[in-house]
């Protein structure tokens, strides 16, 4: 459960996928009022500043992930205070039986997946500030709790390519190749339809066959000069 204005804030930041049949009753009118996405997250950014819980928090971190470049660095601040407090339980403890069986995931498990999305957030955020030392450590935080996704090691070597370490970015590719998670497998959905996963093995290739044409053409990265604002 939530009080009006933080149910409120969650619909106008997951409108764009849940859809309106599925909005607290209030809400579809308030989101139609806005004639923009960043302008509807600032209002429920707004809401969620009046409290100070672990549902509050949460939906902040959701809010400024899906904002604009402008919010990036008080985003940071968001994600590392919703870190080191209390978590929001109700969003990790209600996970898809069928998601708990195929990951083999406990309680204790979908609750370290829950702190590798936010640390995988906050590291894009670190990266987008070219803060690329503490992006590697919130992805790699992020990859030992949640091994079995491609994006964690995904994330780790594409930091250590934009270090100009490729030779550490494939050598992180390959030690999840060694894993089962880099395996395909299969799926029973409800419906008793088999849904034949490959997308971890597709993904890995590819970045290691990039990485290594990489290194044969002597790439070097080289940051993206930032914009200097006009006073």
């Amino acid at each position: 459960m939530c009080t009006e204005e933080i149910c409120i804030a969650k619909d106008l930041i997951n409108v764009d996928y849940v859809g309106h049949d599925l909005l607290s009753d209030k809400s579809p009118q308030i989101i139609d009022s806005f004639s923009s996405r960043q302008e509807r997250l600032d209002y429920a950014i707004n809401l969620l500043k009046k409290y100070n819980t672990p549902q509050s928090r949460y939906y902040l971190c959701e809010a400024y992930h899906n904002s604009r470049v402008s919010h990036r660095k008080e985003s940071i601040e968001i994600f590392l205070n919703y870190l080191t407090n209390e978590l929001y339980q109700d969003r990790f403890i209600k996970i898809d039986p069928i998601y708990i069986s195929l990951y083999e995931m406990s309680n204790f498990d979908a609750m370290n997946f829950h702190i590798a999305t936010i640390l995988s957030w906050l590291g894009e955020a670190y990266e987008g500030e070219y803060d690329y030392q503490n992006a590697l450590l919130a992805f790699q935080k992020a990859y030992a709790l949640a091994p079995y996704y491609s994006w964690a090691p995904g994330q780790v070597s594409r930091i250590y390519m934009k270090m100009n370490r490729i030779d550490k970015s494939i050598e992180i590719l390959e030690k999840y190749k060694a894993t089962k998670w880099y395996e395909p497998y299969d799926e029973k959905l409800y419906s008793d339809n088999v849904y034949h996963h490959d997308d971890n093995k597709i993904l890995v290739d590819e970045w290691i066959d990039d990485y290594k044409k990489k290194i044969e053409r002597g790439y070097v990265f080289k940051p993206r000069k930032r914009k200097i604002q006009k006073k």
